[in-house]
């Protein structure tokens, strides 16, 4: 299961408006009027420091920081604050559909109504969706046709632009079904048939997971960790390749007044090809002997071969 923990607010925003409305009014320039004000949850926002940091969203629509991985990423969300058109850009680009859940409106592409064939020589599979549910199957049976396991698939993977893998969730991490949707002939193909067990209708090993093999090229902020029982689970900021997937995570670099950020960034505003090869020459972990299908650990401005 993908491990999503409760969002916190790091830090308080205020806005811009509030003290030029007062100042409009008449105060002086030694008035010790307060700046800062609670919310209803009594959080206080400093109008002063967001005026200095350029933030200008409203006290009402300030954003709870997305703190599920590592806590020096805020989201692509944060960067559309003062770099709307390039996340624009982005939000309409593939990268942000590696991973969706199958919840979400115009997501699947696979034809559910034609079950896959010649997927493994050990089991058959058979595809359906439960209307009444709301909810996409795909079930693994011996080779006589018995049904071994149904699954519930949660998540899609890819944006169905030339083809779609689907996910479920088995213990604590996730996993990517044998069949593969091709968009371009409409057909189904088998992926990596020999990862399930035509017995229990199961992954045959934990190391199959996405998160170990995929999820550092499919989220943003990401950590994985293996556990005690050889489980591989993964935290993440962000789902999909978000903005500080290419450019850094972003605390830093928000915490700066805009002056500072003319001198010295904190962020890498220039990314190079090798954060784009990191991923799309789909190689496979040098720091942890190769356990992982991505450069884990790498970010932007890391030399790709040390990882």
């Amino acid at each position: 299961m993908i491990t999503t923990p409760n969002k916190i607010t790091l830090f308080g925003l205020g806005i811009l408006a509030v003290s030029v409305l007062i100042f409009a009014v008449g105060m002086d320039d030694n008035s010790t009027t307060d700046t800062t004000t609670p919310d209803e949850s009594g959080m206080v926002f400093d109008e002063e420091y967001s005026a200095e940091h350029n933030y200008g969203i409203s006290e009402s629509d300030l954003m709870t920081l997305n703190t599920r991985g590592q806590e020096d990423y805020m989201g692509s969300e944060q960067c559309a604050v003062c770099h709307q058109s390039e996340y624009d850009v982005w939000s309409q680009s593939l990268h942000t559909m590696k991973v969706r859940p199958v919840s979400d409106e115009d997501v699947m592409t696979g034809d559910f109504s034609v079950d896959p064939s010649g997927i493994s020589t050990a089991y058959t599979v058979t595809v359906y969706y439960d209307e009444i549910n709301d909810e996409y199957h795909c079930v693994i049976r011996n080779l006589t046709g018995g049904e071994i396991k149904d699954w519930t698939i949660k998540w899609a993977l890819g944006s169905g632009t030339w083809k779609q893998r689907y996910m479920v969730e088995w213990g604590n991490s996730t996993y990517i079904l044998p069949i593969q949707y091709n968009t371009a002939t409409q057909e189904w193909v088998a992926y990596h048939g020999g990862d399930w067990d035509g017995a229990s209708g199961n992954p045959t090993k934990f190391d199959n997971s996405w998160e170990r093999r995929c999820m550092g090229c499919h989220s943003t902020g990401y950590e994985v960790t293996k556990e005690s029982n050889g489980e591989w689970t993964g935290t993440y900021s962000e789902l999909n390749i978000g903005c500080e997937a290419c450019h850094g995570p972003g605390a830093d670099h928000m915490a700066l007044t805009n002056e500072e950020k003319e001198e010295e960034p904190e962020i890498i505003k220039s990314s190079s090809s090798m954060i784009c090869a990191r991923c799309h020459v789909r190689g496979s972990s040098v720091s942890n002997e190769g356990k992982h299908g991505y450069p884990e650990g790498m970010e932007p401005g890391d030399e790709l071969a040390d990882f």
